[in-house]
């Protein structure tokens, strides 16, 4: 199964600081941070729930079946 990298795309993320909001930050820039702080957590749990859990199941089951067609 290829895998691809999101580590670059992810750094993305961090060219903002971790998430830092500047103390003189306008009500809409906190928003925006929140939400993209929410938004990479969120990614994160997905890519983990396909990779450790959704592709290797698919792949037992696609092995099981194929091996039960033999």
């Amino acid at each position: 199964m290829a895998t691809t990298s999101l580590s670059p795309r992810l750094g993305t993320f961090q060219a903002s600081g971790n998430f830092a909001i500047p103390a003189d930050a306008c009500i809409s820039y906190q928003t925006l941070y929140q939400a993209l702080q929410a938004f990479e957590a969120d990614l994160h749990q997905h890519i983990h729930l396909e990779n450790n859990i959704l592709f290797p199941r698919a792949a037992e089951m696609e092995e099981s079946t194929v091996a039960a067609a033999r």
